[in-house]
Protein backbone atom coordinates (compact mmCIF):
# COMPACT_ATOMS: atom_id res chain seq x y z
CA UNK A 1 0.00 0.00 0.00
CA UNK A 2 0.88 3.69 -0.26
CA UNK A 3 -0.30 7.39 0.44
CA UNK A 4 -0.39 10.24 -1.25
CA UNK A 5 -0.33 14.15 -0.93
CA UNK A 6 -0.23 17.49 -2.56
CA UNK A 7 2.66 19.90 -2.45
CA UNK A 8 2.31 23.49 -1.61
CA UNK A 9 2.95 26.57 -3.73
CA UNK A 10 6.55 25.67 -2.91
CA UNK A 11 6.47 22.26 -3.86
CA UNK A 12 6.68 21.24 -0.36
CA UNK A 13 5.47 18.15 1.10
CA UNK A 14 5.34 16.43 4.90
CA UNK A 15 4.15 13.36 5.73
CA UNK A 16 3.38 12.65 9.31
CA UNK A 17 2.78 9.21 11.47
CA UNK A 18 4.93 6.96 8.92
CA UNK A 19 5.62 3.64 10.19
CA UNK A 20 9.03 2.57 10.70
CA UNK A 21 10.44 0.99 7.68
CA UNK A 22 11.64 1.57 3.99
CA UNK A 23 9.91 3.38 1.63
CA UNK A 24 10.12 4.32 -2.02
CA UNK A 25 9.48 8.63 -2.94
CA UNK A 26 8.01 9.12 -6.27
CA UNK A 27 6.55 12.73 -7.51
CA UNK A 28 3.43 13.09 -10.05
CA UNK A 29 3.25 16.38 -11.97
CA UNK A 30 -0.45 17.55 -11.93
CA UNK A 31 -2.25 15.31 -9.80
CA UNK A 32 -0.62 11.89 -11.30
CA UNK A 33 -0.12 13.61 -14.81
CA UNK A 34 -3.37 12.60 -15.77
CA UNK A 35 -4.70 16.06 -16.63
CA UNK A 36 -2.19 16.21 -19.36
CA UNK A 37 -3.65 12.75 -20.88
CA UNK A 38 -5.99 12.89 -23.21
CA UNK A 39 -5.31 16.25 -23.83
CA UNK A 40 -2.91 18.27 -26.02
CA UNK A 41 -1.24 20.25 -23.20
CA UNK A 42 0.71 18.48 -20.80
CA UNK A 43 3.22 20.11 -17.91
CA UNK A 44 5.88 20.73 -19.75
CA UNK A 45 4.69 19.56 -23.42
CA UNK A 46 6.02 20.75 -26.98
CA UNK A 47 9.54 21.42 -25.10
CA UNK A 48 12.14 20.74 -28.14
CA UNK A 49 9.91 21.47 -30.72
CA UNK A 50 8.13 17.71 -29.46
CA UNK A 51 5.35 16.15 -26.94
CA UNK A 52 7.70 16.04 -23.84
CA UNK A 53 6.26 16.52 -20.55
CA UNK A 54 6.80 15.74 -17.05
CA UNK A 55 6.99 12.34 -16.21
CA UNK A 56 6.43 10.41 -12.63
CA UNK A 57 9.92 10.58 -11.38
CA UNK A 58 11.35 8.59 -8.28
CA UNK A 59 13.76 9.62 -5.46
CA UNK A 60 16.55 11.08 -6.05
CA UNK A 61 15.65 11.88 -9.80
CA UNK A 62 15.39 8.71 -12.00
CA UNK A 63 12.38 7.69 -14.20
CA UNK A 64 13.08 4.17 -13.35
CA UNK A 65 11.47 2.31 -10.33
CA UNK A 66 14.39 0.01 -10.11
CA UNK A 67 16.85 2.50 -9.87
CA UNK A 68 14.91 4.82 -6.91
CA UNK A 69 16.50 4.81 -3.96
CA UNK A 70 14.45 3.51 -0.91
CA UNK A 71 14.36 5.74 2.08
CA UNK A 72 14.28 4.33 5.32
CA UNK A 73 12.95 5.59 8.52
CA UNK A 74 12.79 4.66 12.24
CA UNK A 75 10.38 5.39 15.46
CA UNK A 76 10.55 9.44 15.64
CA UNK A 77 12.78 10.20 12.86
CA UNK A 78 12.69 12.87 11.10
CA UNK A 79 13.91 12.22 7.33
CA UNK A 80 14.12 15.11 4.34
CA UNK A 81 14.20 14.67 0.66
CA UNK A 82 14.91 16.95 -2.14
CA UNK A 83 14.79 16.16 -6.11
CA UNK A 84 14.05 17.62 -9.38
CA UNK A 85 11.18 16.36 -11.90
CA UNK A 86 12.24 14.74 -14.97
CA UNK A 87 10.67 15.58 -18.60
CA UNK A 88 10.69 12.43 -21.50
CA UNK A 89 8.93 12.37 -24.56
CA UNK A 90 4.98 11.10 -24.11
CA UNK A 91 3.17 8.56 -25.95
CA UNK A 92 0.39 8.27 -27.95
CA UNK A 93 -1.96 5.34 -28.49
CA UNK A 94 -4.67 4.76 -31.13
CA UNK A 95 -5.55 1.95 -32.88
CA UNK A 96 -9.40 0.05 -32.84
CA UNK A 97 -11.45 -2.33 -30.43
CA UNK A 98 -13.64 -4.70 -32.00
CA UNK A 99 -15.62 -7.42 -30.42
CA UNK A 100 -14.80 -11.94 -30.91
CA UNK A 101 -16.81 -11.40 -33.80
CA UNK A 102 -14.48 -9.26 -35.37
CA UNK A 103 -17.42 -5.89 -35.52
CA UNK A 104 -15.92 -2.42 -34.13
CA UNK A 105 -16.90 -2.02 -30.40
CA UNK A 106 -18.43 1.27 -29.52
CA UNK A 107 -19.98 3.14 -27.04
CA UNK A 108 -17.83 1.37 -24.12
CA UNK A 109 -15.76 2.76 -21.51
CA UNK A 110 -12.09 2.93 -21.81
CA UNK A 111 -9.50 2.76 -19.16
CA UNK A 112 -5.87 3.18 -18.56
CA UNK A 113 -4.30 1.44 -15.61
CA UNK A 114 -0.79 1.32 -14.32
CA UNK A 115 1.34 -1.48 -14.12
CA UNK A 116 3.76 -0.25 -11.79
CA UNK A 117 4.92 -1.76 -8.96
CA UNK A 118 5.33 1.40 -6.62
CA UNK A 119 2.71 3.35 -8.47
CA UNK A 120 -1.02 1.95 -8.42
CA UNK A 121 -3.65 4.23 -9.81
CA UNK A 122 -6.34 4.01 -13.09
CA UNK A 123 -8.19 6.26 -14.86
CA UNK A 124 -11.01 6.57 -17.04
CA UNK A 125 -10.26 7.53 -20.63
CA UNK A 126 -12.39 8.58 -23.59
CA UNK A 127 -14.89 7.13 -25.18
CA UNK A 128 -14.60 4.92 -27.86
CA UNK A 129 -15.47 5.87 -31.35
CA UNK A 130 -18.71 4.71 -33.60
CA UNK A 131 -16.26 3.36 -35.73
CA UNK A 132 -14.11 0.92 -32.68
CA UNK A 133 -11.67 4.09 -33.09
CA UNK A 134 -9.62 5.24 -29.78
CA UNK A 135 -6.56 8.03 -29.20
CA UNK A 136 -4.96 8.20 -25.57
CA UNK A 137 -2.27 10.74 -25.88
CA UNK A 138 0.39 12.08 -23.40
CA UNK A 139 0.79 8.68 -21.85
CA UNK A 140 4.19 9.04 -19.57
CA UNK A 141 6.53 6.88 -19.68
CA UNK A 142 5.45 3.79 -17.74
CA UNK A 143 3.71 0.35 -18.00
CA UNK A 144 0.47 0.24 -18.43
CA UNK A 145 -2.78 -1.70 -18.99
CA UNK A 146 -5.94 -0.26 -21.33
CA UNK A 147 -9.25 -1.68 -20.05
CA UNK A 148 -12.28 -2.06 -22.49
CA UNK A 149 -15.34 -2.60 -20.51
CA UNK A 150 -18.66 -1.81 -22.00
CA UNK A 151 -21.46 0.75 -20.92
CA UNK A 152 -23.62 -1.68 -19.62
CA UNK A 153 -21.07 -3.66 -17.38
CA UNK A 154 -22.49 -5.04 -14.48
CA UNK A 155 -25.97 -5.25 -16.15
CA UNK A 156 -27.62 -8.32 -16.59
CA UNK A 157 -28.03 -9.19 -20.31
CA UNK A 158 -31.88 -9.56 -20.84
CA UNK A 159 -33.09 -12.78 -22.81
CA UNK A 160 -31.43 -12.41 -26.45
CA UNK A 161 -29.15 -9.66 -25.67
CA UNK A 162 -25.45 -9.98 -26.62
CA UNK A 163 -23.37 -10.93 -23.82
CA UNK A 164 -21.22 -7.77 -22.61
CA UNK A 165 -17.10 -8.20 -23.85
CA UNK A 166 -14.24 -7.03 -22.11
CA UNK A 167 -10.43 -6.84 -22.48
CA UNK A 168 -7.07 -5.63 -20.81
CA UNK A 169 -4.30 -5.63 -23.18
CA UNK A 170 -0.53 -4.38 -21.53
CA UNK A 171 2.03 -1.95 -22.99
CA UNK A 172 4.51 -0.07 -22.59
CA UNK A 173 5.25 4.02 -23.26
CA UNK A 174 8.36 4.55 -24.10
CA UNK A 175 8.43 7.57 -25.97
CA UNK A 176 7.85 5.77 -28.99
CA UNK A 177 3.93 6.58 -30.22
CA UNK A 178 2.04 3.03 -30.50
CA UNK A 179 -0.26 3.21 -33.73
CA UNK A 180 -2.58 0.79 -35.17
CA UNK A 181 -3.12 -0.99 -32.15
CA UNK A 182 -5.99 -3.45 -32.51
CA UNK A 183 -7.62 -4.54 -29.05
CA UNK A 184 -10.31 -7.75 -29.83
CA UNK A 185 -12.73 -8.63 -26.56
CA UNK A 186 -13.36 -11.23 -25.36
CA UNK A 187 -16.71 -12.32 -22.96
CA UNK A 188 -16.36 -11.42 -19.51
CA UNK A 189 -16.66 -13.62 -16.49
CA UNK A 190 -19.12 -13.45 -13.59
CA UNK A 191 -17.40 -13.35 -10.20
CA UNK A 192 -19.09 -14.21 -7.24
CA UNK A 193 -19.06 -15.02 -3.50
CA UNK A 194 -19.92 -14.25 0.60
CA UNK A 195 -18.26 -11.88 2.92
CA UNK A 196 -18.53 -13.01 6.53
CA UNK A 197 -18.24 -10.81 9.18
CA UNK A 198 -16.94 -11.81 12.53
CA UNK A 199 -17.51 -10.52 16.27
CA UNK A 200 -20.04 -8.05 16.71
CA UNK A 201 -18.32 -4.86 15.45
CA UNK A 202 -20.68 -2.28 13.39
CA UNK A 203 -18.33 -0.68 11.81
CA UNK A 204 -19.08 -2.17 8.35
CA UNK A 205 -22.42 -3.34 6.77
CA UNK A 206 -22.96 -6.33 4.23
CA UNK A 207 -24.54 -2.84 1.83
CA UNK A 208 -21.29 -1.07 1.88
CA UNK A 209 -18.93 -3.64 1.29
CA UNK A 210 -16.81 -3.28 -2.18
CA UNK A 211 -15.33 -6.11 -4.09
CA UNK A 212 -11.93 -5.15 -6.15
CA UNK A 213 -9.66 -6.92 -8.62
Amino acid sequence: GGMSMVTNDLGEFRVSGLLPGTYVLSANPDDGGMRGILNDSAPGAQAHGENYGYATTFYPGTLSAEQAEPITVGAGDVASASFVLSTARLTRVSGMIRDSQGRPVAGGRLGLRSRTPTSSWGMTGPQIGADGRFSIANVPPGDYSIEVVPMSAGIRPTAGAEFDEVASVPFTAAGQDITDLIITTAPGSTLTGRVIFEGTSKAARPDQVSANS
